[in-house]
């Protein structure tokens, strides 16, 4: 018996004998007992919700007011909240440093060369390039001859413009000295002073403003972009530091061929064009060297153009620059005023040999025809490199594995030919993608299903896109016709293909001016 049922028996005793009767009677007891006990339990229930949002072991409802607002439910929240706080602090780490909890991040995570720390390192390297590009030094120490670099910026350039410029006073020092010879070549001296200031003018007339970026520090310096030179659209065209210091070094050969001809006519103008194909030579040599010079600059661009033109940004450098009348530009103008002074003395000596000038003028022309032609002729040979290779991927994959037999490309460059020799149809529902070597898939942009037959031989082109198919097949199944499209002068669309061409579509331009082929059935 609980102490509460004792109690209410107690209590109904003593009134019992307080009014005189027996103490008896159960019934009564008993339906005050039940009560308090009823009570009890509600109690117990509550208690139970309060606690864990269960009553009797079952979960309450969400009328209920313990529903997510017991000490079961808090005390997940909290565990929870205690949890994301530790992964918030983790991605912090790591998105700072690279680390989650002081080790290192795998490849796979997205911090892993994506941190503040390893693009603060990559800022600093490409500050340290820029520096390189500019003047030769890393940290402002000189770079070692190890360094592309080295020997291969624009202050270098610069210094070697101010040497041809000295170089060719000498030579106007040697030509008055020799006035009466001189005049056999006065022509010819007084052609490359006129071709010289006419450079200078034209040079001046493209001084623009660098980006920031590795690349034109480069372009600023020797006239490439990574290790490729720049196009006549660039504005370090004709305009960088190594072409002026080759602008410098014409001009003083110009001036000591204009000395040396006072020797005869004839043997001076074989001279001159010996003179001319030897600068040739040499010319492709620094341009070779350039080329390994290519790398990454990231923010010093005004140095560079400073060091080629004596501008930052376009604005011409003030007296305290250490470019100002340093810079290659500069030298290059000196060398051409020497050059003019030098065809001044010539023009004043007695006597002309108006055919040996022509004869020089003609050889320079010849020598510079001839350079012209070998970087033409490297430049096409670059492109018309052919590559061979075999795919025997099934007929309805899109991507064709093509294996190389020979020489691979490095990379997917405009102009890459291939021919490949499929061992399987193009039944593909679309347009194919060809995955040449190790190079990334690329589309096939004239491809159609049913292009090619098994045993076809089909020749494409990369036109910095995607690929073109140029030929038919033609090894050994019936082969596809390739479609070849252009627009005449009047804005009119056409369509070629070889007259035997098998199940040709018909073409037409829809009313939102989409082309569409239609096939007929085979």
């Amino acid at each position: 018996m609980s102490e509460i049922d004792r109690e209410l028996e107690v209590g109904q005793a003593e009134q019992t004998e307080d009014i005189g009767l027996e103490a008896s009677e159960p019934e009564e007891t008993e339906e005050i007992v039940l009560a308090v006990n009823v009570n009890d339990e509600v109690s117990a229930k509550q208690a139970e919700a309060w606690a864990v949002g269960e009553r009797a072991g079952d979960p309450v409802g969400q009328s209920d007011p313990t529903y997510h607002n017991n000490a079961k439910y808090y005390a997940q929240q909290a565990q929870e909240a205690a949890e994301q706080v530790e992964d918030q602090s983790e991605d912090s780490e790591a998105w700072a440093v690279g680390q989650r909890g002081g080790v290192d991040v795998e490849s796979t995570d997205p911090t892993y060369h994506n941190n503040s720390k390893h693009w603060a390192g990559e800022a600093d390297d490409s500050a340290e390039d820029a520096e390189a590009w500019a003047n030769g030094k890393r940290g402002g120490t000189d770079v070692g001859s190890d360094d592309p670099a080295y020997q291969a910026n624009s202050k270098h350039w610069a210094g070697q413009a101010s040497g041809s410029a000295t170089a060719a006073a000498g030579s106007a020092s040697a030509a008055e000295g020799s006035a009466t010879a001189a005049g056999q070549s006065a022509t010819a001296a007084a052609g490359s002073a006129t071709a010289a200031a006419g450079s200078a003018t034209a040079a001046g007339q493209s001084a623009g403003a660098a980006a920031g970026s590795a690349e034109d520090a480069e372009a600023w310096a020797v006239g490439k972009r990574d290790g490729t030179d720049v196009g006549s659209d660039d504005p370090t065209y004709q305009d960088n530091s190594k072409y002026w210091a080759g602008q410098a070094s014409g001009s003083a050969t110009a001036a000591a061929g204009s000395a040396s001809a006072a020797a005869g006519s004839a043997t001076a103008a074989a001279g001159s064009a010996t003179a001319a194909a030897g600068s040739a030579t040499a010319a492709a040599g620094s341009a070779t060297a350039a080329g390994q010079s290519a790398g990454a600059a990231e923010g010093s661009a005004e140095d560079a153009e400073a060091w080629a033109v004596g501008k930052r940004d376009g604005t011409d450098v003030g007296s305290d620059d250490p470019t100002y009348q340093a810079n290659s530009k500069y030298w290059a103008g000196q060398a051409s005023g020497n050059a003019t002074a030098a065809a001044g003395s010539a023009s004043a000596a007695a006597g002309s040999a108006t055919a040996a000038a022509g004869s020089a003028t003609a050889a320079a022309g010849s020598a510079s025809a001839a350079a012209a032609s070998a970087e033409e002729a490297a430049s096409a040979a670059a492109l018309a490199a052919n590559f061979y290779g075999t795919s025997s991927t099934a007929a309805a994959t899109q991507q064709k594995v093509v294996t190389l037999t020979g020489s691979a490309p490095e990379e997917l460059s405009t102009g890459l030919r291939v021919t490949v020799k499929f061992a399987n149809a193009q039944d593909y529902d679309g347009k194919p993608t060809l995955k040449i070597g190790e190079l990334a898939a690329v589309q096939v942009g004239n491809g159609s299903k049913g292009m090619w037959d098994a045993g076809d031989m089909i020749d494409f082109v990369y036109d910095g896109t995607a690929f073109q198919a140029t030929s038919a097949g033609a090894g050994g199944g019936g082969g596809s016709a390739v479609f070849m499209f252009y627009i005449d002068a009047d804005g009119y669309l056409h369509v070629t293909y070889p007259e035997n061409t098998r199940n040709a579509p018909e073409f037409y331009i829809d009313a939102d001016g989409y082309l569409h082929a239609v096939y007929a059935d085979e």
